[in-house]
């Protein structure tokens, strides 16, 4: 894909994805409404079941001839409020979900777009730090020189640090080598010739 193909693309996805972060917001303001007028209304409503003292007087009532009254039910007006909420939940539960889609797809973009930046910063990175151990070979082949003349036991200035070792063993240098040959960044020749030349 092109640059300008990418960038279209990106800019495609970000304004769907402002598209349905606002959705979901206008969505859930509409919720909060209908969650207030379903309080307001069950605070106003008469209860759903009669108390047992009020059934028993009923019940009395009917023994005595009065005719059988069924108790009301709940208004229309919060069922049909607590159908819609339950709806408006799940189409916020959707919508959270399609912008976290969103949000990965376009991270996946930006991330593509860095992709040649990220490759040459990682080569630098890893043909440094093959060259340093190079160096460092070579810093350990001169101590060990100056051992053999009678020289031993003498400290260079930067002893204390190890600075990624000789890579005499296995390490985080080789691993990164490993790694960036297997992407298709670097080949092991690339790497070879730097870790023999310093």
């Amino acid at each position: 894909m092109s640059k300008i193909a990418a960038s279209q693309n990106l800019k495609e996805v970000e304004a769907a994805l402002a598209k349905a972060r606002s959705a979901v917001l206008q969505t859930d303001a509409r919720r909060r409404d209908v969650n207030e007028r379903l309080i307001q209304l069950e605070k106003s409503a008469s209860p759903r079941n009669p108390t047992p003292s009020d059934l028993t007087d009923h019940l009395d009532q009917i023994l005595e001839g009065s005719a059988a009254v069924v108790p009301p039910q709940r208004p229309d007006a919060i069922t049909t409020l607590r159908a819609e909420k339950e709806l408006l939940m799940a189409a916020i539960a959707r919508g959270n979900r399609r912008c976290d889609e969103l949000a990965l797809q376009r991270a996946t973009l930006i991330y593509a777009h860095h992709m040649p930046e990220i490759k040459a910063l990682e080569k630098q990175r890893v043909l440094l730090a093959t060259e340093l151990q190079a160096v460092n070979r070579m810093r350990e082949a001169l101590r060990d020189r100056l051992t053999a003349i009678g020289c031993g036991g003498q400290f260079f200035p930067t002893d204390f640090a190890d600075l990624l070792g000789i890579g005499d063993k296995y390490d985080e240098v080789r691993e990164a080598q490993a790694r960036v040959i297997e992407d298709g960044i670097l080949t092991k020749g690339e790497i070879d010739r730097v870790a023999i030349a310093s």
